[in-house]
């Protein structure tokens, strides 16, 4: 006899991970989105504006898929014991409540089913608006370095910062946006943002973020055009991933667009191990 499935949401973090958080950990690198949220809503409830919580559970309490959201990004998908059958039952909740759903994230059978489900029962469009691979490194093969050093970010760094924060969103995701020099320099106070500098000038950045129980992520890895090929973007990613595993983390993970091999195959010779396929894919209104 088939088990019965409930949608359960949740108005805070703790209440969901205390449902899905053993779960979810069991496969921390997959579910590092998901739990890097939820972590930071834990420490810090304002961070982000009514998110959206909720788990598929069958009759015997068993979690069968989680989701999140924080509007306006887009749902987080992490699988149960049996996903497929979960997706259609938490589509049918969203659309019942209805929760405006702008998009969906997740391993690729995850965000494959929950749009051919959503397409149907929503009757929205869906885009693919990238295609991703999760890494995660337990020991680093340090490269060749190239000259300079790396360091944290300094003040004097935030208009170099905005800049290519800029230049990043538009080349890996075909976005606008900007940071307020406010949020660039929180990061730097907090000494989440490092460069290679080269001769006094900062040629390459990345971000180290969402730490949560045994590991920590980096992102936001740039180097602009013309300063490209010379390994500073390889050199800082080592650098600084061994400076985390340094400081206790027992791995680090990170995001890649697969549209872009090279990058996807300088991590791995640094020692980054691939994990599973994530895909991105935003909805919106049939003409």
């Amino acid at each position: 006899m088939a088990k019965s499935l409930t949608v359960t949401c949740f108005d805070k973090a703790e209440d969901f991970l205390d449902a899905a958080g053993s779960l979810l950990y069991e496969q921390e690198a997959t579910n590092g989105l998901m739990l890097g949220i939820c972590e930071r809503l834990v420490q810090k409830p304002s961070a982000y504006k009514d998110p959206f919580f909720a788990v598929v559970q069958d009759d015997s309490g068993k979690v069968q898929l989680s989701a999140t959201m924080t509007p306006p990004q887009n749902m987080v998908l992490a699988d149960g014991k049996d996903s497929q059958a979960a997706i259609p039952i938490v589509v049918s909740d969203l659309i019942k409540r209805g929760i405006h759903v702008p998009g969906v994230t997740g391993p690729v059978h995850l965000t494959d089913a929950f749009t051919a489900s959503w397409k149907s029962a929503a009757g929205q469009e869906a885009e693919v608006t990238m295609r991703q691979r999760v890494y995660e490194l337990r020991e680093v093969r340090m490269p060749p370095l190239p000259p300079g050093h790396h360091r944290v970010a300094r003040a004097e760094d935030i208009p170099t910062i905005m800049a290519w924060y800029e230049a990043f969103v538009a080349e890996s995701m075909h976005m606008t946006g900007r940071l307020k020099p406010e949020q660039v320099e929180r990061m730097v106070n907090e000494s989440t943002i490092f460069v290679w500098e080269q001769e006094d000038v900062p040629v390459s950045i990345a971000m180290k973020t969402r730490p949560i129980a045994h590991s920590i992520s980096v992102s936001f890895v740039y180097t602009p055009p013309e300063l490209r090929r010379q390994g500073f973007a390889t050199a800082l990613v080592a650098r600084l991933s061994q400076h985390l595993l340094e400081l206790g983390y027992a791995s680090v993970t990170l995001f890649t667009d697969l549209d872009f091999p090279t990058s996807n195959a300088i991590y791995q010779k640094i020692g980054y191990r691939p994990v599973t396929d994530f895909r991105m894919v935003s909805f919106k209104d049939r003409p």
